[in-house]
């Protein structure tokens, strides 16, 4: 068989619904597409396959084939991917690879969402390590500046911070997330060039899930490997009465007594001042797995409290999930793409379930077989507080505050 016969043998099917703009040019003939959309990872990503006709001439200059030439593709050019005309993703070629062997000759390249930045980069090089009296959305907006970004809320992102510290390993991701976290929030992309601070999605999917139609696979698993029965968070926060360093970072938890005889005193007031423990309970779990975390910044009792609820209901809300592989990258009436952090209803009567969940993460897809999207769906309350949960912490912030105002009273009574 004759070299060039190896382009003969991968004129397969192709697709020209993906369109990839680098600059003032347009590439939009496609082996092979992956594009990957995960809300519970900041970036996307895409790996796009071709073959580079140009570099089979040059390797087969007596092939008789005479097909379009693409021009060079390098790593680092900015550009933009869609689908059938509407923008799926902003950001750079992250990597180009060829391949050359007796049956296959083909070329990749892998693009990511210019959040990527975020995940790879530090979050303040040159400084500062503290900021001050910002929310976690201007803090996000500080941080992400260099890198060209936006950043958006589409939910309350709650109070300032009034003490936020970088420790100079972190990345900008780490940073953001930290403060995130204690705010119950999602750090994700929208793939078009910002940052979005958000929860469980409540828009509606393309269409629903239901095998006979578009559904062509459906897995479900049930996994108790990443789930506890109690979570608990320890962090500490400043003692009352006492400096912090110049650090930013809280005392140390034992205090250092003017007399001996006040050691043990003075180490229980510290203590009881600095160390905080929120705990959270997951009931589905009958084995006894309890787990502790570290938070990472200073926390008062809501917040190491709130750590504790959204570790529990993530861990439970991805422990049961849904694979779905459906026809096409759109559907329903409208022709919408399926997008992630939507809501989606799956009716599967082999599994018993008839319930609407959340695609956390989604792929679209290109080969041979065609157009495919593969869907993991979760609970929702993976990525949302849980109405209970959040009316469990109302009520508690209430007895709080009824106890200050007695206290108070008591005061100005005395």
């Amino acid at each position: 068989m004759a070299a060039w016969d190896i382009l003969r043998l991968r004129q397969g099917k192709t697709t020209r619904r993906v369109v990839l703009t680098l600059a003032d040019r347009q590439f939009d003939l496609w082996t092979a597409v992956h594009i990957e959309r995960d809300i519970g990872n900041l970036a996307a990503g895409a790996t796009l396959e071709f073959y580079d006709q140009a570099r089979a001439r040059a390797a087969f200059p007596a092939s008789p084939y005479q097909p379009e030439t693409w021009r060079r593709i390098a790593c680092g050019q900015r550009g933009k991917i869609t689908i059938d005309g509407e923008e799926v993703l902003r950001g750079w070629v992250a990597r180009f690879q060829f391949r050359l062997t007796g049956k296959d000759m083909a070329c990749s390249i892998s693009f990511l969402d210019d959040a990527a930045h975020l995940v790879h980069c530090a979050a303040a090089p040159l400084g500062p390590v503290e900021y001050r009296n910002l929310t976690v959305l201007q803090f996000a907006q500080r941080i992400c500046e260099p890198y060209g970004l936006t950043v958006r809320a589409d939910v309350d992102v709650g109070a300032p911070f009034p003490v936020i510290g970088i420790d100079v390993s972190d990345t900008a991701l780490a940073a953001i997330e930290k403060l995130a976290r204690q705010r119950e929030l999602i750090v994700t992309s929208d793939g078009v060039g910002s940052v979005v601070l958000t929860r469980g999605g409540n828009t509606p999917a393309a269409a629903p899930l239901r095998l006979g139609e578009a559904l062509v696979e459906l897995d479900h698993s049930d996994d108790w490997q990443g789930r506890f029965s109690d979570y608990y968070v320890k962090g500490q926060t400043r003692a009352s009465g006492r400096p912090a360093r110049l650090d930013g970072t809280a005392n140390p938890l034992t205090g250092s007594p003017a007399t001996p005889g006040a050691a043990a005193a003075s180490r229980t007031v510290d203590r009881a001042a600095v160390v905080m423990t929120g705990h959270a309970r997951d009931e589905e779990i009958t084995l006894h797995r309890p787990t502790v975390r570290a938070a990472k910044s200073q926390s008062g009792t809501d917040t190491v409290q709130a750590q504790a609820d959204w570790l529990a209901r993530v861990a439970r809300g991805k422990g049961q999930e849904h694979q779905a592989l459906v026809l096409d990258w759109r559907a329903g009436d409208q022709r919408e793409l399926w997008r992630p952090n939507s809501l989606v209803l799956i009716d599967d009567p082999f599994g018993g379930i008839l319930e609407e969940r959340l695609i956390g993460a989604l792929t679209y897809s290109y080969s041979d077989q065609g157009a495919t999207t593969r869907l993991r769906v979760v609970r929702k309350g993976a990525y949302d507080l849980d109405p209970a949960v959040r009316e469990r912490r109302h009520q508690r912030r209430r007895q709080q505050g009824r106890a200050q105002d007695g206290t108070a009273r008591g005061l100005t009574a005395g």
